[in-house]
């Protein structure tokens, strides 16, 4: 897990860190909110407003549900925190605060563990009646209904060891929900880091500002324009995979491919990479065997070192380029990429397949499962040249390479003449 963490943090780095940089500018852009006029600061507050409609409403035509009910949830909060929150007693500020302290993060842990499956009728029901009751129970407080059990509360984590840091203006309720959903969140990110997953993470931190500094109208908007801006730059970043990413193996698809071709400039290497008898495992085991056999090779390929970028070039094929480097610096990298898929003990995923990665590891050590299949790969390379001058021909001497492989006996690494 600790590997796969490692290539996704170095894949996307720029994903991982984009939605904290946007916070740090929003906090920097407070210095400049003074010259502003009352009318520019009421049409500031309508901004966030804006953000979560357009995300919402892009969510709804990709069908990505936890977009839709996280957009339903910030507008909420950002309706009581700028529109409701000033203009009551300290009394009730602090029950609301305590609230939505307690429920926003909650929703945000929630949407981290659900699959973006569309919106259905009935899962828009049981999020609509959840969401209703969290209302209901706000204004339940906020009427005074339930202030002995919030005491109650509030008593029960005096019993709790707590940091002395860790005080006013926040209570510790509020704290531990805070921090209890940034661990789910967070363990979500280092299994499946998505942007989405990372959105979250980013938003709920976002929140924990804006329940900081509750009463610094200025900040708080601010903050709430932060969170706005993370949700849809989540959503344009989905939008760029569904686009550029093959869904099967994770790999950036052949689109992506014939651009970076029409941008390769100076001394590269393109690799043509095909699974051997691949035909045989979709005719004997299944497709959804084939399938297997195309998300390993697919990891294994990401994991080539020597500054290889991998793609799905179609069906069984892969393309890795290399850019700087000449066939004498990627020889090396190419034959462990060969190797190790043919020492890779690939067993059949059954039913009850681990999904975590280390007892995966021990299944196959242990030889559980249906049987070991051998998986080798063919690999053909090719260089710029004088005489390949362009991309498309050199990547023409790299398939005419694999070609080769192949006639050769497979299992083998070819480079073009």
């Amino acid at each position: 897990m600790v590997d796969s963490l490692l290539q996704i943090t170095s894949r996307s780095a720029l994903t991982l860190i984009t939605p904290y940089l946007l916070m740090a500018i929003g906090f920097f852009s407070l210095s400049f909110l003074g010259v502003l006029s009352v009318d520019q600061l009421a049409t500031l507050r309508l901004v966030p407003y804006s953000l979560f409609i357009v995300s919402a409403a892009i969510s709804l035509y990709f069908g990505r549900n936890r977009i839709f009910y996280l957009s339903l949830v910030m507008v909420f909060l950002h309706w009581g925190m700028t529109s409701y929150y000033p203009y009551i007693n300290a009394t009730k500020q602090a029950y609301l605060l305590l609230m939505l302290g307690l429920l926003a993060p909650f929703n945000l842990a929630v949407l981290s563990l659900l699959r973006d499956r569309g919106l259905t009728l009935v899962q828009s029901y049981v999020m609509a009646s959840v969401l209703g009751l969290q209302l209901a129970l706000v204004v339940e407080v906020l009427n005074g209904h339930l202030s002995p059990e919030l005491s109650q509360l509030e008593a029960l984590f005096t019993l709790l060891p707590w940091p002395a840091a860790l005080g006013e203006p926040l209570s510790k309720p509020v704290w531990f929900s805070l921090v209890l959903s940034g661990l789910v969140i967070g363990t979500r990110i280092i299994f499946r880091m998505t942007p989405l997953n990372n959105a979250l993470l980013a938003v709920l931190l976002a929140m924990g500002f804006v329940f900081y500094f509750a009463n610094a109208s200025n900040t708080v908007v601010m903050l709430f324009v932060v969170a706005g801006l993370i949700s849809l730059l989540s959503l344009l970043q989905h939008s760029y995979d569904m686009a550029y990413r093959d869904e099967l193996t994770g790999l950036l698809g052949r689109r992506a491919l014939n651009e970076r071709l029409l941008r390769l400039s100076g001394r590269y290497c393109i690799v043509m990479v095909d699974v051997d008898h691949f035909k045989k495992f979709n005719d004997t085991q299944g497709h959804e065997v084939g399938d297997q056999v195309l998300k390993m090779l697919a990891g294994q390929l990401e994991k080539t070192t020597g500054g290889a970028r991998a793609y799905r070039y179609g069906g069984e094929e892969f393309t890795l380029i290399f850019e700087g480097k000449t066939a004498a610096q990627i020889e090396p990298h190419l034959e462990a990429l060969r190797g190790r898929v043919a020492d890779y003990p690939m067993r059949i995923r059954g039913n009850n397949r681990p999904n975590d990665s280390k007892k995966g590891k021990k299944q196959r050590a242990k030889g559980k499962g249906s049987g070991p299949l051998k998986v080798t790969i063919s690999l053909g390379a090719a260089v710029k040249t004088d005489k390949l001058r362009t991309p498309a021909l050199v990547m023409e001497a790299a398939d005419k390479a694999l070609y080769s492989a192949k006639k050769s006996g497979r299992n083998r690494v070819k480079f073009s003449s």
